[in-house]
């Protein structure tokens, strides 16, 4: 289950409450982080892989939520990795911006699994399986 940022409860908040003038991000990407990830973390300091080395954030689409969830609507590749190891991956975030090292993270997960991402591998998420629910 994915967890909201702080910044993307705000937002949430202030939509319902009809407070404020909220903002709809103008992207969605996914991105990869070596580290736990927490409430407060941002586009730029999420722990991303290197950049330029294979790695860039995935600008990702999403079917209609439907029964408290909402999930991607088509494979997400990453990679593959080309010169130096990104490490263990153990977190993602949606990100509104697929820009490396900048935007604001919406949700995050920590991975079911972590997946050490070593030169030649590259990393998937199949269609349906980054799933964001509602609680």
């Amino acid at each position: 289950m994915a967890e909201l940022s702080n910044a993307a409860e705000l937002l949430v908040l202030d939509w319902i409450l009809t407070t404020g003038s909220p903002t709809r991000p103008a992207a969605s990407a996914l991105a990869l982080d070596t580290t736990t990830i927490t409430d407060a973390d941002t586009g730029a300091t999420i722990t991303e892989p290197p950049d330029a080395n294979g790695y860039d954030r995935q600008v990702v689409t999403w079917n209609a939520a439907s029964a408290g969830s909402a999930d991607n609507s088509s494979a997400e590749t990453f990679g593959p990795c080309i010169t130096t190891n990104w490490g263990s991956i153990t977190d993602f975030a949606v990100v509104d911006s697929a820009t490396y090292g900048a935007g604001g993270v919406v949700v995050f997960s920590a991975l079911t699994t972590p997946r050490t991402i070593n030169i030649d591998d590259s990393l998937q998420f199949a269609a349906g399986s980054v799933v964001v629910t509602a609680d």
